[in-house]
């Protein structure tokens, strides 16, 4: 016997309706077929198929306060790792080493991955290595730790090795700090922390058994010596989703990682990171959101909740900035780091192109940038040069970023050293596009005058003249292309007219200062509140000098 529905027997019918109940089943979380989830759990909260709420996570009018709560065990977790990792926190006081220390296997104040790097030092500058612990106590000033030891700047900087495997390419002049596939066991980056659980209370809401870790390598390294608290960190929501069901998939109103900077030492304006990724997004780069967070943290000791201090949080650009930026957030996201990232001929490994999505794809689309930028047709046929290099690369969008990073100045990024940024091979179009990350130097004329912290390297000049081209050929090809420096030299322009300008940054500069003050005025942070003034004061004057120096630029390559 047959029923029909429109045309549709009763067993195919059937049959579609049973496929259809199996597919909604098959999409479900696990969670929310074996177990219930926990008390306050929405879908807009804590679900993952909600949109990220940029308007409560990440807002710009305001400071969030969060509350995170550690277990005795988890905290004691957390300080036993990080003691293998850096040493006992706080035994190295304001600098690396113990004033008036001893040898470097007698110095427990100095962090382990840091004892290689100290009997490098010593034996390039020909002193020893109790000169250099002594020396070191007078981070982050590098000028003084050169003249105490009495070289020069240019010298100490020459003598200490870059971080991982930072040294020259094969087969490219300079002193090779490391071998082709590993670096120096002494100067390997130092592995992140461990997660640890803890519950997360914003709002009304609470989170349970959220991830956390520290994260950072000079910042935390430098900040767990001396035995500061508000140290930066991440959190992953649903980090321990196979130790619980019931979590799995859980978000934070649609986000699942943030990361919280926090540099006192380097940027004591509290805004450089935040104010540095909306320039970067109202140039049409694009760039993590950020938010000022008031952090505070019980360790489970009975003393209940501790302030932190002040934090930005950034989004991910692996989790949510390619689901809101990119039309598309399928492709594959790296984040280059090392002798490779430099794109320097020859440099590739697959190590510097640590992947942050599809971990199991290959390397093609960024070895067609490595052969498009190294193509002969560079000299023998511009134009096709050009075009393939386009096709790999989205290449008004990296002299996009060129122009606003050198306009604002960061040294701690390509053209300096070959890190923070990330590629994302956007499938729209195909290329790679450049995203930057990590801020917290920029906007000022060396590494942090406004902190107290000198630069490792100068900032690029606008003329990138002072850029190796062999070394960073992204930045040193490009501008020897006459096409591609008009577009540079046509994007300073506008971005020293529009975005980075002292009209339009100093009213923001004021409006976060205002915001941050009253906050700390509030929970009488009296020391920050002291500092903030005067940095907040030296970001206003630095603006004024970039816009004289664009000026001075654009009237010399115009003329």
């Amino acid at each position: 016997m047959h029923s029909n529905f429109s045309g549709m027997s009763l067993n195919s019918f059937i049959a579609a309706l049973l496929a259809w109940l199996l597919t909604i089943a098959a999409v479900l979380p696990s969670s929310a077929q074996t177990s219930e989830r926990p008390a306050g759990w929405t879908d807009e909260s804590h679900g993952n198929r909600a949109p990220a709420n940029y308007a409560v996570v990440l807002p710009d009018d305001r400071i969030n306060e969060l509350y995170i709560t550690f277990t005795p065990e988890s905290w004691a977790d957390q300080e036993a790792d990080m003691t293998k990792i850096y040493g006992e926190r706080g035994a190295a006081g304001t600098g690396f080493g113990r004033r008036g220390g001893a040898a470097t296997g007698d110095a427990p104040g100095i962090p382990p991955q840091m004892r290689g790097l100290i009997a490098e030092v010593a034996a390039a500058l020909d002193r020893s290595e109790e000169q250099v612990i002594e020396a070191m106590q007078l981070m982050p000033d590098f000028d003084a730790i050169a003249a105490a030891l009495a070289v020069d700047v240019e010298q100490l900087m020459d003598a200490v090795p870059l971080p991982g495997n930072f040294g020259p390419p094969a087969g490219q002049p300079g002193r090779q700090r490391g071998g082709a596939d590993e670096p120096p066991a002494n100067m390997q980056l130092a592995r992140n922390p461990i997660w640890v659980s803890v519950t997360v209370q914003f709002a009304d809401g609470i989170w349970h058994e959220v991830g956390f870790r520290f994260k950072g390598n000079s910042t935390l390294s430098m900040g767990w010596g001396s035995g500061e608290t508000g140290l930066p960190f991440k959190l992953d929501f649903d980090e321990f989703e196979d130790d619980n069901p019931a979590l799995q998939n859980q978000r934070f109103y649609g986000f699942k990682q943030l990361s919280f900077a926090r540099s006192p030492v380097i940027d004591s304006s509290q805004q450089r990171e935040k104010v540095a990724t909306d320039i970067f997004r109202s140039a049409g780069v694009p760039a993590a959101e950020t938010a000022f967070y008031a952090v505070y943290v019980d360790i489970g000791d009975g003393a209940g909740n501790a302030f932190w201090g002040i934090y930005t949080a950034i989004e991910l650009p692996d989790d949510t900035l390619i689901e809101t930026q990119f039309a598309d957030d399928n492709g594959n996201m790296y984040k280059p780091e090392g002798t490779g990232a430099t794109f320097a001929k020859g440099a590739f490994r697959e190590e510097s192109f640590d992947k942050e999505t599809n971990s199991k794809s290959d390397y093609a689309d960024v070895l067609a940038v490595f052969d498009a930028l190294h193509a002969l047709t560079r000299q023998s046929d511009p134009e096709a040069w050009r075009a393939g290099l386009e096709a790999a690369l989205d290449v008004n969008g990296f002299l996009r970023w060129l122009a606003v990073n050198t306009l604002i100045q960061n040294w701690d990024t390509y053209g300096n050293l070959p890190h923070n940024y990330y590629l994302y091979a956007d499938e729209t179009s195909g290329a790679l596009v450049w995203v930057p990350w990590d801020n917290n130097m920029a906007l000022s004329s060396d590494a942090g005058t406004q902190g107290g912290m000198r630069g490792l390297r100068a900032p690029l000049t606008l003329s990138l003249a002072d850029v190796d081209a062999d070394a960073h050929p992204l930045i040193g090809f490009l501008m020897a292309d006459p096409v591609y420096h008009s577009r540079y030299v046509a994007l300073v322009a506008e971005v020293s007219s529009e975005m980075f300008t002292p009209a339009r940054m100093k009213p923001i500069y004021e409006a976060n200062y205002e915001l941050l003050a009253a906050y700390l005025r509030d929970v009488g942070a009296h020391d920050d509140l002291a500092d903030l003034r005067v940095a907040t004061d030296g970001l206003i004057e630095h603006v004024h000098e970039r816009a004289e120096a664009a000026d001075s630029f654009l009237a010399n390559v115009l003329d």
